[in-house]
């Protein structure tokens, strides 16, 4: 199988000492293609330095929601995507007027750089839908996706890519019903790592892409090499790589 980790943190403390490791078991697990997420300006540059340094791994730089500052985003050949941006109110970090605005400038720098969006959302999807709407801006994909059927189909309605982390290997039926209803031409996978383990107790990290590509299959009654080379195929096209 050739796998795409369309969304990783090889920045994050856990896995940033190791990284070139952590990339080296991840093509031996046959994952080709890794998009390494910033979130904030450390993690950015250290992305985009990643990134410069590892054949098949791009950057995407953001401030997540949750993550205080100026929206000032380097630029970089090796930087396919915007983001992580969003949406997040289950946490009270950062006020919501705070977060539209920060996501609203996200969006105006993706769309002067005609880049993708990576959306991060949690229990703010009405909110998302109408800033969508009123930007008139859906390239992008919503990442590690924790709604139901009936919002994936409004965010695959409007254009967006939607992606599943690890955390569909947990049990959710909601997630599960979700899965079911997107098209597979908007059908993305990540890792989300080091979150999210499909693995119980341990770190994660992109090699595990498998695993979760694997319960995706099962759920969908589909061959994962068939899945995978489907997916796989849609995060080029998205990324432009």
């Amino acid at each position: 199988m050739i796998l795409f980790d369309t969304h990783c943190h090889l920045a994050d403390p856990k896995l940033f000492p190791h990284h070139r490791e952590i990339i080296n078991r991840a093509r031996d697990s046959g994952v080709r293609y890794l998009l390494t997420v910033g979130y904030d300006g450390e993690s950015n540059q250290k992305s985009v330095e990643i990134a410069r340094g590892a054949k098949g791994v791009y950057a995407a730089v953001g401030i997540h929601p949750n993550e205080e500052g100026e929206v000032e985003l380097p630029e970089d050949p090796e930087i396919v995507a915007i983001g992580e941006t969003g949406l997040d109110y289950y946490r009270d970090q950062v006020n919501p007027k705070a977060q539209i605005e920060k996501f609203i400038k996200h969006i105006e720098i993706a769309r002067d750089r005609e880049l993708p969006l990576i959306i991060h959302t949690r229990k703010a999807f009405p909110d998302l839908i109408a800033i969508l709407k009123g930007e008139g801006y859906y390239h992008g994909v919503c990442h590690c996706f924790s709604g139901d059927e009936a919002i994936a189909r409004k965010l695959t309605d409007l254009g967006l890519y939607i992606s599943f982390s690890g955390s569909l290997t947990y049990g959710s039926k909601r997630l599960e019903n979700a899965l079911t209803s997107i098209p597979l031409n908007r059908l993305l996978f990540e890792t989300d790592s080091p979150y999210l383990s499909p693995l119980k107790g341990k770190v994660n990290e992109p090699a595990n892409l498998r695993f979760i590509i694997a319960h995706a299959a099962s759920i969908l009654r589909m061959d994962p090499e068939e899945l995978a080379s489907i997916t796989t195929e849609n995060g080029k096209i998205l990324f432009r790589i």
